[in-house]
């Protein structure tokens, strides 16, 4: 596949270089005639471009030879000086090559067939005419050529850079997910740890619930995002284990647009945030308390609120941002994926508890039957 896209690249400066240098004679012939009528000596066109078709068309047959001195003489490395000065006599001797071919045609065609031979002051006059214009044409393809060679080698850094930001992107976005599982496992151990003494039975439970959190996590890994149903569904087996735990001290209600269940979300993303509302809000509430977990998409935003009614935020603080590892990896991964282009608030509210909404770009996903197949698991 590489090498037929590199013939096929092969080919089209192949055919571009042929279709430029057959254009010329029609663009410069025709200023040629323009001017002669300016000046009422009108020519004829016609000779005028013959003419000037000999002149560019050698230079269309010199062009692969010119490439391959400039090739052969490069201008981006150290040696650069002394190859400029080997180009140098390389052009004198190109140009000159050019005046004898351009002659023996014009000789062939019959331009001199009144005089016969062109006579060597006749030679030396169209050489020295015609030098100077033939070693600029000498020198333009060279720097076309380098020009092109530079362009393409910045375009092929800024794709190595580009790529190479990317694989560091998704190098950090993985590490800070595998910092994630382990706190998250390690809670969910610590509370089996805790039951075995107490419940063996619900510990029994809570092992199988972690059992098919594990599966379902196996199941999207390598997935930065994942669409929202998704990754409620990881979320409602969580939550599963935290009901065994807290029994009817623990309440959740889901509220998700039809829509926002097909949008991507960064992979994990809502365990985090679901988890600190209960360890700070509804935990330490002797009576428990209750969780809403809400989804829409705005315009071209998806937004996700989780509110509970338990202890609140601090007295004096309205707004906070997460210290835990949970959190702190959160706000990184929304950082490296959406830039700046993401929002992320805790807020207490009135009534007591505190709200989470994360704002983040709507994209989603077009797989319409996954979504319907998912709908009745999510709204209670």
């Amino acid at each position: 596949m590489k090498q037929i896209i590199f013939s096929h690249s092969k080919t089209v400066k192949a055919l571009l270089i042929i279709g430029v240098w057959l254009l010329l004679p029609f663009l410069t012939g025709s200023v040629t005639y323009l001017s002669s009528v300016l000046r009422d000596e009108p020519a004829s066109w016609g000779r005028i471009v013959c003419i000037d078709a000999h002149l560019w068309y050698i230079w269309m047959l010199l062009t692969p030879l010119v490439l391959k001195i400039a090739r052969h003489f490069p201008l981006d490395n150290r040696y650069w000086f002394k190859n400029v000065l080997l180009l140098i006599p390389t052009s004198i001797a190109i140009s000159v090559l050019h005046t004898f071919i351009f002659l023996f045609l014009r000789y062939i065609f019959g331009a001199f067939s009144e005089s016969g031979l062109p006579s060597l002051s006749f030679v030396y006059m169209m050489a020295s005419r015609m030098f100077v214009t033939n070693l600029l044409v000498f020198g333009g393809i060279i720097g076309v050529k380098h020009a092109i060679d530079y362009y393409r080698k910045y375009k092929e850094k800024e794709i190595r850079s580009a790529q190479l930001e990317t694989e560091l992107m998704k190098a950090h976005l993985q590490v800070l997910k595998m910092q994630i599982r382990p706190h998250f496992l390690f809670n969910t151990l610590n509370t089996i740890s805790s039951l075995l003494r107490t419940d063996i039975e619900t510990a029994d439970r809570m092992i199988a619930q972690l059992g098919d959190i594990l599966r379902l996590s196996m199941e999207i890994d390598g997935k930065q995002e994942v669409p929202l149903h998704q990754e409620i569904e990881f979320l409602k087996k969580y939550l599963d284990i935290e009901q065994i735990r807290f029994r009817d001290r623990l309440n959740i209600m889901y509220n998700i647009d039809q829509e926002a269940l097909n949008a991507f979300v960064p992979n994990l993303i809502l365990q985090p945030l679901v988890e600190n509302a209960i360890r700070h809000g509804i935990a330490p509430l002797p009576k428990g308390g209750a969780i809403s977990i809400r989804a829409q998409r705005i315009n071209g935003t998806l937004t996700i609120k989780i509110q509970d009614n338990g202890k609140g935020l601090k007295k004096g603080k309205k707004k906070l941002k997460g210290n835990g590892v949970g959190l702190v990896n959160t706000t990184a991964r929304l950082k490296q994926l959406y830039d700046s282009d993401y929002k992320l608030i805790f807020k207490e509210q009135k009534e007591g508890g505190v709200t989470v909404e994360l704002t983040i770009p709507y994209r989603a996903t077009r797989d319409s039957k996954t979504l319907d197949g998912n709908l009745d698991n999510v709204q209670d």
